[in-house]
C-alpha cells in the first residue's frame, strides 16, 4: 500500500493552487476516517443471547405478593411504595418497578425489573419445561 500523503508531499505538486491542495487533503482526510471505522467495525461481533429459562411475574397484581415472591423484609431485598411501585435491591442500587412491568428472577437468584415491551421481544413462554420454538419443531 501507498504511504500516506502528507502537507509537505502535497504543498509542492499542488503550488500556486491552494483551492486544489485543500480539497486533496479533505479527501485525504476523508479516506483516513473511513479506513479507521473499517478497522474498528471489523474489530466488533455479533452476539445472541443464550438461552436460559428465567422465571417471572408481571406486577399487576397486590404489592404484598410480589414482595413475598422476593422474599425477606422490606429494606433487605425490596422497598415497597404501595400501592404502584416497589424498589428491588440490585448490586447496582435500586431499580424502581411500576405497575404493568415484570419482575425477573435471573439465573443467580438475583431480582430485577423488565418494561414490558422490552419482556415482549426478549423472552417467550416456557410450555410445561418445554421452550415454544422445541415444541414448534414437533409439531411440524
Amino acid at each position: 500500500m501507498n504511504e500516506p500523503l502528507n502537507e509537505q508531499d502535497l504543498v509542492w505538486i499542488e503550488i500556486g493552487r491552494p483551492y486544489c491542495l485543500a480539497v486533496v487533503l479533505e479527501s485525504h482526510r476523508l479516506l483516513a476516517s473511513r479506513l479507521a471505522a473499517a478497522q474498528e467495525e471489523r474489530g466488533k461481533k455479533k452476539f445472541r443471547k443464550k438461552p436460559v429459562v428465567i422465571e417471572a411475574v408481571k406486577f399487576d397484581r397486590n404489592i404484598a405478593e410480589i414482595t413475598t415472591w422476593i422474599g425477606g423484609e422490606n429494606g433487605e431485598r425490596f422497598l415497597a411504595r404501595p400501592p404502584d411501585e416497589v424498589g428491588i435491591l440490585t448490586l447496582g442500587g435500586t431499580m424502581w418497578a411500576s405497575r404493568g412491568d415484570w419482575i425477573i428472577k435471573g439465573v443467580r437468584g438475583e431480582f430485577y425489573p423488565c418494561k414490558p415491551d422490552i419482556f415482549e421481544v426478549a423472552y417467550e413462554p416456557v410450555i410445561d419445561g418445554q421452550d415454544q420454538r422445541e415444541t414448534e419443531k414437533t409439531v411440524s
